[in-house]
């Protein structure tokens, strides 16, 4: 790949050094996409929640757009495609690192290891010399090429954020050298959406994900198996579809469970379904999962999690829910028992999960967060520049 940089970018201080303190500092959120999965849910989020007069935001997607561009571009915001399928990959970073500069970007926001590598190397072809990266869950991704892109984007981030501190734990085992880089700032939802029903008084949960064996719900209904002969009434239901569902409920009645676990199929989460139900369980570590996580805690529902990977950081054991030690059915069940001797504790965990999602996990808290980064990192820009 070419080694080109802006010719004077040696020699041009940085737009976000020049600009005052209290200035509005000009970031582009860079996505593989924006159409409609989780990580564009949660900029539409970001955007709504970000002061114009603090930070001026505009989108920018590698590959494809669609819903949320559409939303974006109604709020005003200005949205770009790179469309490589229409652009070689040299192409596509100089379209990029265009528009960084027609722009007057200051700071790149990228999402996601893809992202992130393109990102990174069209800022140094720009003369946006500021770059912050997130990531998901899962680090920099599973497999080899993915790590190596990670290493080689870290050394021209400024930050690289985990949205939990297992999530942040990992990126610096998956990259050692840049470790003192890497910071948490927690996934946020938007709460007001929410109404704080709190748990049901019925021994029933809810599990929301694909029907996939990240997912582990065949080993949650055999936990179910197990913990129904000491609570007859317990019951579970599932929303999602996927590539396992007729085998999950095939499994369901072979186990005698037909009254036991109840498959919804695809639902929209909002609190109308969660209110339903005394707890969720969480049981994968996909983005999805986790806002389905806060989704429920917002509603005021306790939380029985087996990932260290979701917002588990603010799930603890007797306070705001339970945490297995394992996604075996005999762990979850003993998990799931100790829930329910726990009955009488759900509506103050519930209490404590809605405070939760209203502060430190709420969008507004990760927007105001991200805010103060950027305007951190400009003033050291600014004072590195001086020095």
């Amino acid at each position: 790949m070419s080694s080109e940089t802006h010719p004077d970018s040696a020699s041009i201080p940085s737009r976000a050094s020049l600009r005052e303190p209290n200035e509005c500092l000009r970031v582009c959120h860079l996505a593989e996409n924006l159409c409609s999965g989780e990580i564009e849910r949660h900029l539409l989020e970001l955007a709504a929640s970000t002061s114009p007069n603090d930070v001026h935001l505009s989108f920018v997607s590698l590959h494809e757009v669609g819903e949320a561009a559409d939303v974006l571009r109604d709020s005003g915001h200005t949205v770009e495609s790179l469309k490589r399928s229409l652009f070689g990959k040299i192409q596509s970073l100089r379209k990029l690192s265009q528009f960084l500069d027609r722009n007057e970007i200051d700071i790149l926001h990228m999402h996601g290891t893809a992202a992130q590598f393109h990102g990174a190397i069209a800022c140094k072809w720009s003369q946006t010399p500021l770059a912050v990266a997130t990531h998901y869950g899962r680090g920099c991704g599973a497999d080899r090429k993915s790590l190596w892109q990670f290493r080689i984007a870290n050394e021209f981030t400024d930050r690289v954020i985990g949205i939990s501190e297992a999530t942040t734990e990992l990126c610096r085992q998956q990259n050692q050298s840049n470790r003192n880089r890497m910071i948490t700032i927690p996934f946020g939802i938007d709460s007001t959406r929410f109404f704080p029903y709190g748990p049901s008084s019925d021994l029933r949960a809810l599990a929301i994900g694909e029907c996939t064996p990240e997912n582990g719900f065949e080993s949650l209904i055999h936990a179910v198996r197990s913990v129904v002969n000491s609570y007859p009434h317990f019951k579970v239901q599932i929303v999602g579809t996927g590539p396992l569902l007729n085998q999950l409920v095939e499994l369901a009645g072979s186990l005698r469970l037909t009254h036991h676990v109840e498959f919804l199929g695809e639902r929209q989460i909002n609190d109308e379904l969660l209110k339903h139900n005394g707890f969720l369980i969480s049981t994968a570590s996909t983005l999805a999962s986790q806002r389905s996580v806060l989704s429920a805690m917002a509603t005021g529902l306790p939380v029985l999690t087996t990932e260290p990977f979701a917002v588990s950081d603010f799930i603890e054991d007797g306070v705001t829910g339970k945490i297995a030690r394992g996604k075996e059915a005999s762990q979850l069940a003993v998990a799931l028992v100790s829930m329910i001797d726990e009955a009488p504790l759900w509506p103050s965990m519930g209490a404590k999960c809605r405070e939760l999602a209203e502060t430190v996990l709420s969008v507004q808290t990760t927007a105001r967060r991200y805010s103060q980064l950027y305007r951190n990192l400009a003033s050291q820009s600014a004072t590195s520049r001086v020095s």
